[in-house]
């Protein structure tokens, strides 16, 4: 993955997951920057103001007063 590993949720397979994150430094650290760029832009406050105005827009409907 690009921001993280996905499998399945198992002892096992943690396990494995942890094995090649710890073998792979470059891998590790590329996936944590893509993790963060991912989550300051869906996450952020600009990201929460946006959904929550399309959403209300949504709710209102057109011709809401403003």
């Amino acid at each position: 993955g690009e921001t993280g590993l996905l499998r399945s949720p198992t002892p096992d397979a943690f396990a494995g997951a942890m094995r090649a994150l710890a073998s792979d430094r470059e891998r590790t650290a590329a996936m944590g920057r893509a993790a963060r760029i991912h989550a300051a832009r869906r996450f952020s406050r600009r990201a929460f103001g946006d959904a929550l105005e399309a959403q209300l827009g949504r709710l209102v409907g057109p011709g809401a007063p403003s």
